[in-house]
């Protein structure tokens, strides 16, 4: 199951591109004909500074077997013209298990902050020389949608550390087609749909089924959409498991 919360980090930056930006998104995450769970999504940004703020959560009979909740924050502060401090800070429980993670960038040096530390019997160590030129997960989809918007193509590799885990994010350009609405409020149009794979470095469990060399690109996809003149961003994920398929859909036109 960690994949998926993997994937769930690329749905909450998208559009923080405009000047200046003040909105709210909602997802539903989907297992067969179940919604399991829902992602919330706040943007505030100005000249000045961007704020994404993100609650994940499971929701109906999973939170039986499976009960997950995260708030994740994102915080980055323009000091000058060629300057910026960024924060990044996730809050997790899982069946009543805390985690908490805090990133701190400040020009070239890195600070981490985790309680509890990572469990060395239950999943690989992480190195510090892995830790030289990483990004946090919202800023990596935030350099994929510019690379797509300028280059046409999302074909990129970023080093991503969360705090918890350290891996690598290879993505590629499948196909451009048009998505119909398969559910009520769900997009309806053109998308570009890239592939991802993760490459897991450490941190992740070291009894884990998952089989990272058996990946293919078009096992996790990201469809990316227009949902007006100025917001471009995720509007649907699919990730093919052992398990089964989870969909990831935007809400569109929904209070919240």
């Amino acid at each position: 199951m960690q994949i998926i919360f993997f994937l769930i980090f690329y749905i909450i930056s998208f559009q923080v591109f405009s000047s200046n930006l003040k909105d709210s998104f909602l997802y539903d995450i989907q297992f067969g004909n179940v919604i399991v769970g829902k992602v919330l999504v706040n943007i505030e940004k100005d000249n000045e500074k961007t704020i994404v703020k993100t609650s994940i959560k499971t929701e109906g009979a999973t939170n039986y077997i499976y009960k997950f909740k995260s708030d994740i924050i994102l915080n980055i502060t323009k000091l000058d013209e060629m300057k910026s401090s960024k924060s990044f800070s996730v809050i997790s429980t899982l069946n009543k298990e805390k985690r908490n993670a805090k990133l701190v960038w400040k020009e070239e040096n890195l600070e981490v902050k985790i309680d509890p530390p990572l469990n060395l019997k239950k999943v690989h160590d992480i190195s510090k020389s892995s830790l030289k030129n990483v990004i946090d997960p919202v800023s990596s989809i935030l350099k994929m949608i510019d690379h797509i918007k300028h280059k046409n193509s999302c074909e990129k590799q970023f080093r991503i550390y969360d705090g918890r885990r350290r891996y690598d994010l290879l993505s590629k350009k499948l196909e451009k087609s048009f998505i119909n609405n398969d559910r009520p409020n769900s997009f309806n149009g053109d998308v570009m749909i890239c592939g991802l794979k993760f490459i897991p470095i450490g941190g992740h469990y070291i009894n884990s089924k998952w089989k990272p060399d058996q990946d293919k690109y078009g096992d996790i996809k990201v469809f990316f959409g227009n949902l007006s003149e100025v917001l471009f961003l995720p509007v649907r994920m699919e990730l093919k498991r052992w398990f089964g398929t989870v969909i990831i859909r935007l809400i569109i036109n929904k209070t919240y």
